[in-house]
């Protein structure tokens, strides 16, 4: 009789795992990890708006800005800068609180500048989430920068000791800051409408030469290359 011919089962070993075959099971778990592409996520869609030259200046300047004291105490042009190129731009405002709080880290320490962080955090979110009328930020809006500087530091002074002489001290920081305020409205306003020199009011180049002054008194103490 002829011997049975034996049949020897077969399995097709799948090329995934011929692929997997000598590798690590780190490096398998790695290979059939999907990872999403940060560029599909909301971060850099929702940073894209900032990546331009115009916004990197504005947070050039308001670094700056955040370093010029006035009468040795008061930083009035960094809450003014603030409130005047962050309103209506939530991105640019958030950008624009986050160099302004790295200028006061840069200058100050101890309560002033948790007052001062305290009240850029406030002035921050009164601009991005409080609607102002088209036609009533000429005037509304310094307003606004003056009572979230004034209510912000005499909150902060109250949870310590409140004294007559930092009262006066914020009255009248928030009072400048009003006013820079203003003055930073007209210097944006130009350059929206990317006037030329020859088209330059007196209040076009009076607030010009504010904004200059401010960025020069905020150049004190920076040093580059040897020079201060």
């Amino acid at each position: 009789m002829l011997d049975k011919i034996e049949i020897y089962p077969y399995q097709r070993i799948s090329t995934a795992n011929e692929r997997n075959r000598g590798r690590t099971p780190m490096a398998a778990w790695l290979q059939r990890l999907k990872i999403t592409s940060l560029s599909k996520t909301a971060v850099i869609p929702a940073l894209k708006p900032l990546a331009t030259w115009g916004n990197l200046g504005l947070a050039c300047c308001g670094l700056l800005m955040a370093r010029a004291f006035v009468l040795g105490e008061l930083l009035p042009f960094a809450f003014a800068w603030l409130a005047a190129f962050g309103f209506k731009d939530k991105a640019r405002a958030l950008l624009l609180a986050v160099v302004v709080i790295a200028g006061f880290l840069s200058v100050q320490d101890g309560s002033a500048l948790g007052r001062n962080i305290l009240t850029g955090v406030v002035l921050w979110g009164v601009i991005s989430f409080i609607p102002l009328p088209e036609g009533r930020q000429w005037w509304g809006l310094p307003l606004i920068t003056f009572a979230s500087i004034f209510v912000s530091k005499t909150t902060f002074m109250l949870l310590g000791e409140l004294s007559f002489y930092q009262e006066m001290v914020a009255v009248f920081e928030a009072i400048i800051a009003g006013i820079l305020c203003f003055i930073f409205l007209v210097a944006r306003d130009s350059l929206e409408k990317r006037k030329s020199l020859a088209d330059f009011s007196f209040e076009d180049l009076a607030a010009f030469l504010v904004t200059g002054i401010g960025l020069v008194m905020g150049l004190t103490g920076v040093k580059a290359f040897g020079l201060s």
